[in-house]
Formats: C-alpha cells, structure tokens, sequence
C-alpha cells in the first residue's frame, strides 16, 4: 500500500473520532452542574470516577488531582469508558440509578453512594470539599 491508499481511511477514521468527541464534549456542556438524588443502585461503598481518555474536561480533573495529592487522601477508583465497553456500561447503570437520562450524561462523571456529578467543577468542588473535612 502506497501513502494515497491510506490518507482516505485516515481521513474517515479522524473525523469519526472527532465526531464522538464534539457529541461527548457537546453532551457534558449541557449537563455540567447536574446533581442528582440516588435511587436503587447496588450497595457499592465505592466513589467512581469515570474519564474518557481525550476529554479535555476529565483532563482538568485529572490534573487537580495531581495537584493536590487527591488518590492518596481519597480512596475512590478511575474508569474509562471511551474505550472500555463495560466501563460505559458501568457508568450508565450507575447514571440511570440516579435518575439521569443519557442526554445528561457525558463525562467526566463521579458517582459517590448518595450522589451522581457530571462536569469538571463539580467533581473538583466535590473532591474539594472532601479533603477539606479530612
């Protein structure tokens, strides 16, 4: 295969993958500073915090993280879903049992037993006021 042979597939394969992005990057402006009451999910005691690898909001969420130290004050666990099919299916099951419709739903995501998050500041706020109680 010469050059000319690939550029079209590549050409086909980037705007696929841009497309997901601006529907995903679209999807979590809307539902930026959604807080939603937990109903009927499973009795996890575990804080979930679901990323797309690209997502520029899970990045400055990431880097707060780092920032601050977060994974060594707070025991919580990090998913992928872009990715990861059962990570997405994850994290819709754990968006429905907070009564969040999947037109709310982008990521970043953070489901804490008795709380959903979906968007940077709100995840950030929350960590925030976590390590502040600690």
């Amino acid at each position: 295969m010469n050059k000319k042979d690939l550029l079209i597939p590549l050409i086909i394969v980037g705007a696929l993958i841009l497309i997901v992005c601006l529907f995903l990057f679209l999807g979590n402006r809307k539902a930026n500073n959604i807080t939603a009451p937990l109903n009927n999910l499973n009795d996890s005691n575990q804080i979930i915090f679901f990323y797309g690898e690209g997502c520029p909001h899970c990045a400055e969420v990431e880097k707060f993280f780092q920032q601050e130290n977060i994974r060594s004050k707070i025991n919580f666990q990090s998913l992928e879903v872009y990715q990861n099919k059962d990570n997405a299916n994850l994290m819709l099951q754990k968006a429905e049992g907070c009564g969040l419709k999947p037109e709310e739903l982008g990521v970043p995501f953070l489901f804490d037993p008795g709380k959903c998050l979906v968007g940077d500041q709100p995840i950030i706020d929350y960590f925030k006021s976590k390590t502040s109680q600690q």
